[in-house]
């Protein structure tokens, strides 16, 4: 099933103690399958070796969906590589023993990359700063993941799977004085040989090894190590919180804290690995929150809490609860009560004079949201006096459920006696004006402005062509002030509107 890159959240760097590359003329650059020449252009997009390894420091490179088989490995320092919003997850395939290289800073999102050379190397050779929303593949003695010395870097909401006698994952750097360290957040690392390992860290002589992994799955589904930790001169230390891991070879002295383990299989499906209706990883992840959204682009809190692991788990809607009520002689109101788990997804009123229906509203969309919400479904055009039989349907990518049915009378029709005289009658209209926004002004931290009438008001927060942020609020008359999210250096617009019929006020907003 394809996968769509998500508008990309903007990462906040005192958040994560990250700090993104900058430059002050960073370009965006455009690849594509089939992509030609050295524009890079969203209008005249490059092949991906072009608009990689030519980009300068701070460029983002944006790759299109499609299929891509570059002729040799690419790589690249301090840029910005990610899938193209709203589109499928791109896929790289090299035939080659090293892929995908980025070093000094880089990051990498919404993107999947296989290797299918049968020796050592790895999918991602990786010194960067952030992997986030990755799928990585490997065949060999490598790793579908490789961090490199020299670097800290958050590789989260991320799969790694490798099917040869490699590491999904491995942890290590060349031999030289120095340190190598990751970060491991909700990420499901898997080795399917019985010869591979999950998570592979290594140390020697000169060279420590310091990871943390939080609330991930390290499996080997062959039954061979979870976690291989060599510690062979230099000091190795693996801290592990609420993880899924069971298996652990050690080679020396190495370091292994580990709180809140998880030692039953999870229970995964599927070419990414997938948890399954009765895994024990499923809302076993707290309540902390790392990125916004897993591997497939869902919410990343669904359940009583988020999931352990890159795949946040699909509840079945819960069952709706419905009513019905009259309006008149001839529609009702059907009165639901949603609950998505999370999930976006759509709603609809099946209705008839009897239980067989035969109309229905269509398809309602509903946003992604947390909790139950009360919505209203208005039928009109009903036989007056009779039985309307109605039943709501709940429908997200977790599955679709359905109330009972049940059954409202609408109202007799009413007789009003003949009209004896002429009557004249005058029809006031008071058309209400749709509330504005005004004086608008906006920092890094927040924007204000004057609402002149209680309203759904939406800010959207943009760079480039590119929402990286949207909030809904319901306030009321008066100077508002909404927060905005801790944003990185860089060009933004901020646009306020509201209700869907205002017209929507755009500020500039640039971070130093």
């Amino acid at each position: 099933m394809p996968r769509m890159v998500l508008r990309r959240a903007v990462i906040v760097a005192a958040a994560c103690g990250l700090a993104a590359p900058a430059a002050a003329d960073a370009a965006v650059r455009h690849a594509a399958p089939g992509g030609s020449g050295s524009a890079c252009s969203e209008a005249a997009p490059c092949d991906l070796t072009t608009a990689i390894e030519a980009a300068a420091s701070g460029d983002e490179v944006v790759i299109g969906a499609g299929d891509y088989a570059p002729g040799a490995g690419i790589s690249g320092g301090e840029i910005d590589v990610h899938g193209a919003a709203g589109q499928a997850r791109p896929r790289i395939r090299f035939n080659r023993a090293f892929g995908l290289s980025l070093y000094d800073g880089s990051r990498l999102s919404d993107v999947e990359v296989t290797t299918t050379d049968m020796a050592g190397g790895a999918a991602i050779y990786f010194s960067g700063e952030q992997i986030e929303r990755v799928v990585a593949r490997h065949a060999g003695l490598g790793a579908a993941i490789r961090v490199a010395d020299g670097s800290v870097p958050l590789i989260r909401d991320t799969l790694a799977v490798n099917s040869g006698s490699g590491a999904a994952i491995r942890v290590t750097g060349p031999g030289s004085n120095g340190e190598v360290q990751a970060r491991l957040e909700q990420v499901t690392a898997i080795a399917t040989g019985a010869a591979g390992t999950a998570l592979a860290v290594d140390s020697s002589a000169g060279r420590s090894a310091i990871v943390s992994v939080d609330r991930s799955i390290l499996r080997n589904t062959a039954g061979g190590d979870d976690v291989g930790l060599a510690q062979l001169g230099a000091a190795l230390q693996v801290t592990t919180t609420r993880s899924a891991f069971a298996r652990v070879s050690r080679a020396g002295s190495p370091l292994l804290t580990s709180v809140g383990t998880i030692s039953a299989a999870p229970l995964l499906g599927g070419p990414e690995f997938q948890q399954l209706a009765g895994s024990p990883t499923i809302d076993a992840g707290g309540s902390e929150t790392s990125g916004a959204f897993d591997l497939d682009g869902d919410p990343r809190w669904l359940g009583s809490a988020t999931d352990v692991g890159a795949d946040e788990f699909r509840p079945q809607p819960v069952t709706p609860a419905a009513t019905a009520r009259q309006l008149g002689p001839t529609a009702v109101a059907v009165d639901a009560t949603l609950d998505t788990g999370g999930l976006a997804g759509s709603w609809r009123v099946d209705y008839g004079p009897t239980a067989a229906y035969g109309a229905s509203t269509g398809e309602l969309p509903l946003v992604a949201a947390r909790g139950s919400r009360a919505l209203t479904a208005a039928l009109a055009g009903l036989a007056a006096d009779g039985d309307v039989h109605y039943r709501v349907t709940l429908t997200t990518a977790g599955g679709t459920s359905q109330s009972a049915d049940g059954v409202v009378r609408t109202a007799a029709p009413v007789t009003l006696p003949p009209v004896v005289r002429e009557l004249t009658r005058t029809v006031t209209r008071t058309v209400v004006a749709a509330p504005k926004v005004s004086a608008v002004s906006v920092t890094r931290r927040a924007v204000t402005f004057t609402l002149d009438g209680r309203a759904r008001v939406t800010v959207t927060v943009k760079r480039g062509r590119r929402a990286v942020r949207t909030i809904v609020r319901t306030l009321a008359a008066g100077r508002r002030t909404v927060r905005l999210p801790r944003l990185g250096s860089g060009r933004f617009s901020v646009s306020v509107q509201a209700d869907a019929t205002g017209k929507p006020v755009v500020k500039p907003l640039r971070i130093r």
